[in-house]
């Protein structure tokens, strides 16, 4: 089962939801034929642990608090110990001279951990719930999309880690979306919303209006955007390249927990802006429990068919602007294998 979403970016438009459509079908004439899971808009409905898209906010958070920049370097392997436990990541590699921007790119566990433990565990905490995290989500719909994070004093000892990489915490696919669209709008929150006007019985109509709220300075939500880039141009998201436009995105893959405890599936999920110089739309996907193999699942692909009709049904001019990607690598070598 999964979901996409297309919010719209552009000036005046902030934060308006243009299209949510979940792979379920509900009859509008007779709904409760349907399953009750697809009864709700799964984007607001369905809370998850979001896995890699969560690195976001950490990275976010560093350079907000300025204790890393887009080209600090890190000595990255696949695996890192902290405090008695142990990161790895999805795959095995050598160890590499990274920037933060190819740690971000590549999605390693290890590299996010040594850059999100430049803060303390309250910063961390404090930022996630800035960007929306453990606050519910209401977009007109009288359904609010929740989200479950637990304060630092309850966190386990694993969890200090491991929400710095989307584990250890529960959000909807909505909440993912407001993160990337509040950095794709200049660092400003604008509320996300579905519904445009209430009418009275008298015929008043009631504008919906709600107003932008600051939470990542300019200069962060660049950076940011600069480094979604690098995801697409040579890092996990590769394949949401669009001819003719700078793009930039965030995959996740995360375990799903099962109803009698412990994880029994993934979540995976990919949430991209274009054009990368000026955001003009937000695309997100998410599907849960895939079938096929881990490694096998790629959502970009299907990013890359919704955000080309969207670029193309409001005629979004192509970018004119070269790459703005950091480089992944210190030094001039950037092709190092996987």
């Amino acid at each position: 089962m999964g979901n996409a979403t297309v919010v719209d970016l552009r000036e005046g438009s902030e934060g308006e939801i243009l299209a949510m459509a979940d792979s379920g079908l509900v009859d509008p004439s007779s709904p409760g034929d349907a399953e009750e899971l697809f009864r709700t808009p799964l984007a607001l409905g369905q809370s998850f642990e979001p896995g890699s898209v969560g690195k976001t906010i950490t990275f976010a958070a560093a350079l907000e608090e300025g204790v890393v920049d887009p080209e600090s370097s890190f000595s990255v392997g696949d695996r890192h110990t902290v405090s008695g436990e142990t990161i790895r990541d999805a795959t095995r590699h050598d160890r590499f001279d990274m920037t933060a921007a190819g740690i971000y790119a590549r999605s390693y566990n290890t590299g996010t951990v040594m850059i999100g433990n430049e803060l303390s565990e309250q910063q961390r905490y404090d930022w996630m719930r800035k960007a929306g995290l453990g606050e519910p989500i209401d977009i007109g719909l009288g359904l609010e999309g929740q989200s479950a994070l637990r304060p630092p004093e309850e966190w386990d000892n694993r969890q200090p880690l491991s929400t710095q990489f989307g584990q250890g915490y529960e959000a909807t696919a909505l909440h993912n979306v407001q993160l990337h669209a509040m950095l794709a709008t200049d660092g400003v929150n604008h509320p996300l919303r579905i519904v445009d006007s209430y009418v009275d019985p008298d015929g008043t109509e009631h504008l919906v209006q709600s107003e932008g709220e600051r939470v990542f300075s300019s200069e962060t939500s660049e950076q940011m955007l600069r480094l979604m880039e690098g995801v697409v141009e040579y890092g996990t998201g590769q394949g949401a390249q669009i001819e003719g436009y700078r793009v930039g995105g965030k995959t996740g893959t995360a375990q799903a927990a099962g109803e009698g405890g412990g994880f029994d599936g993934f979540t995976i999920s990919f949430v991209g802006v274009a054009p990368i110089e000026d955001p003009q739309f937000l695309t997100a996907i998410t599907v849960h429990r895939p079938s096929g193999e881990y490694g096998d699942w790629d959502l970009s692909d299907t990013f890359q068919e919704i955000m080309e009709h969207a670029l193309s049904s409001y005629d979004v001019p192509p970018s004119g602007d070269d790459s703005g990607a950091y480089d992944g690598f210190v030094g001039e070598r950037q092709d190092y294998p996987w």
